[in-house]
């Protein structure tokens, strides 16, 4: 009977991943840029409130995948916004990415003096940033000129390694826009945020678009930031979409990044927006092996080739083609279990170059890139189609390994090889990470080693259900 529930157990578990998968894949994903908005507006008192949804072809609400939202209600006084609320599909309070679910807004002779940003209780929460309220001051002109960071009466430093912000603006026709701005420590000192630079200097085109942007530390010297550039130029279309990007060296001169090249051009069509890498010298380049071009939509990127055709690579076919996944997921899976003896050894060997592959070939390089923050993607599971993929794919791709390990592992006791195969799983996930980050391709993430682990341990629990052992007593 034990046996038989930990089999039916097993089955359950693959059945959820599997529809999580399924559904992820075939329900439908939009974004802001193809949905419509609705608009309702109602008085209460002296409250306006102002309710915007984004609504599916039926007029129903549906969740923008690129907002984290459906609807956003603003209640505004004597023409001033005190409170935003972000709601999903269902009219409940929507956790966006930074963690909040609402902004309350203060306001001292007409101008928002305090941001405060609340959880889905309309209670103060520490934002991924690391603060609950911004405080702003005005200059004479009364425009916004200094932000500090704060949780209830005490000022922080934001996570980004700065104290406070500082805003300089310009004059004629720019005296409204932001021309430099400055990141300042505690004792108002400039200094250099977690980007690596100080402050940034811009200046605007005639439509009053950013032409060109440099950085700065704290010495007045050029700073180079990610990727290895100290600045860069833009440019656009009639409809004021980016076009061309140059990034600049120290000279302030065209110059290739880390990455490989100095331009990215881009071109929009019905497929979407193609961009395609060029060197200081104007000639087509890869950022990455083989990869010339991206081409972005909704629902993911796919890499081309110098032609702007799609990269024939597992990867980017599986991307594409997501329901590959699974159908490719379940068959490994299979075969894992069905491997026996010299066989079992060998589709570890095989299955092991093969997440090599997935996790460290073909990737972009450039700056060591690492996020540590813990469950940032888990966060946004429900609300982010592109993540919620990431994280299933990632699951996916060890649950085969969970498998083969646990069983070619053999203790005595399902528990001790069901730990092993766990701890190993994690180790070789964690060992991939490191890898990634000391040689500054793709990024390097603990929410990737959480994935990789609940795979092995989906595969763990698979082997110890139907290779004839007694089920684990942690079942």
């Amino acid at each position: 009977m034990a046996k038989w529930a930990s089999r039916i157990t097993a089955c359950v578990t693959i059945a959820i991943l599997v529809v999580l998968t399924a559904y992820t894949i075939f329900a439908p994903s939009y974004s802001s840029t193809n949905l419509a908005s609705k608009t309702t507006e109602e008085q209460k008192g002296d409250l306006l409130i102002t309710s915007t949804a984004y609504v599916s072809p039926s007029g129903q609400p549906v969740l923008a995948s690129d907002k984290g939202y459906a609807t956003i209600i603003k209640t505004s006084r004597d023409g001033k916004t005190i409170l935003e609320e972000y709601l999903d599909e269902n009219g409940n309070p929507a956790v966006l990415s930074a963690g909040y679910s609402s902004i309350k807004r203060e306001y001292t002779d007409g101008l928002n003096t305090r941001i405060i940003y609340l959880d889905s209780e309309k209670q103060p929460v520490v934002i991924s940033s690391g603060y609950d309220t911004i405080r702003r001051t005005y200059n004479d002109a009364r425009l916004s000129d200094t932000d500090t960071y704060w949780i209830g009466d005490e000022q922080v430093e934001r996570k980004q390694g700065y104290w406070s912000l500082k805003r300089l603006y310009g004059t004629g026709k720019d005296r409204k826009r932001v021309i430099r701005q400055e990141y300042r420590d505690q004792n108002e000192l400039l200094t250099s945020n977690s980007s690596g630079y100080a402050y940034w200097e811009r200046a605007f085109n005639e439509q009053g678009k950013v032409a060109i942007q440099k950085y700065y530390g704290a010495d007045g010297k050029p700073a180079s930031i990610s990727f290895g550039y100290y600045g860069y130029q833009r440019e656009y279309d009639g409809e004021g979409r980016t076009t061309r990007i140059i990034y600049l060296g120290e000279d302030g001169q065209p110059a290739n990044t880390s990455r490989g090249y100095a331009i990215e051009k881009t071109v929009y069509d019905e497929a979407g927006a193609k961009t395609f890498y060029y060197d200081a010298n104007g000639e087509p380049v890869t950022a990455g092996k083989n990869q010339f071009g991206v081409l972005k939509t909704d629902d993911g990127n796919t890499y081309l080739n110098e032609d702007g055709e799609m990269l024939f690579r597992l990867d980017n076919i599986l991307q594409t083609y997501p329901v590959l996944v699974l159908v490719c997921g379940s068959l490994v899976l299979v075969i894992a279990l069905c491997a026996k003896g010299k066989l079992q050894s060998v589709f570890i060997a095989v299955y092991f170059c093969f997440i090599i592959y997935m996790t460290m070939a073909w990737r972009e390089t450039g700056t060591s890139r690492a996020r540590f923050e813990l469950f940032w993607s888990y966060r946004q599971f429900l609300t982010n189609k592109k993540l919620r993929l990431e994280i299933l794919n990632n699951i996916w791709l060890f649950v085969p390994f969970g498998i083969a390990v646990r069983i070619f592992i053999q203790e005595r006791t399902p528990t001790k090889s069901f730990l092993w195969t766990v701890l190993i799983s994690i180790l070789f996930s964690a060992g991939i990470e490191s890898v990634q980050l000391a040689a500054r391709i793709g990024l390097c993430e603990v929410d990737d080693v959480i994935s990789n682990s609940l795979g092995a341990v989906v595969g763990a629990i698979l082997a110890n259900s139907f290779q004839g052992r007694e089920p684990s007593s942690i079942l």
